[in-house]
């Protein structure tokens, strides 16, 4: 089978041009629709450090939907920031709804679209609450299991030596 495919000429094959350009160029279409695109900023690509900082001019993340971001929340939770996230109803969609599960903050996980937007416009409103949640989402998520590195890879070789 491998040599078939070895000898098929791929370059009949029409593709969609997927470049960053034309991708952004469809999503600012999005925002400029719903009449938000003022208040969306679009960024390069930036070193890794450069890329965390960036989470320090955040106030909320946003969770996309079905696919959820699971690095990008990982990475928000650790700099210190919220991620409101939906239900989901397959494993893809699941993943943002489980990270937030075991962090024990519940309120970050919104039932359907409607919460989901109403739950984002409550924690935007509210700056106290946001503050203080901000101030404490860095040491409740290090201090779940999702970031004990030690505890896990503890019971990676309890289980290796029991294999």
């Amino acid at each position: 089978m491998s040599e078939h495919i070895e000898n098929y000429d791929f370059t009949d094959i029409e593709r969609p041009s997927l470049t960053f350009q034309n991708m952004e160029k469809k999503v600012k279409k999005e925002f400029e629709k719903h009449g938000v695109i003022d208040s969306v900023i679009f960024l390069e690509k930036r070193k890794l450090e450069s890329h965390y900082n960036l989470y320090k001019k955040i106030d909320i993340a946003l969770d996309t939907f079905p696919y959820n971001g699971v690095t990008t929340t990982f990475e928000a939770l650790a700099m210190g920031v919220p991620v409101i996230t939906m239900r989901g109803y397959n494993f893809n969609s699941r993943c943002g709804e489980s990270i937030i599960k075991n962090l024990g903050i519940e309120d970050l996980i919104a039932n359907n679209e409607d919460d989901y937007i109403l739950k984002s416009q409550k924690m935007a409103s509210d700056k106290d609450k946001l503050l203080e949640l901000r101030k404490n989402i860095f040491n409740i998520s290090h201090e779940s299991p999702l970031f004990n590195t030690k505890q896990f890879s503890q019971d990676f070789f309890d289980i290796l030596e029991k294999i």
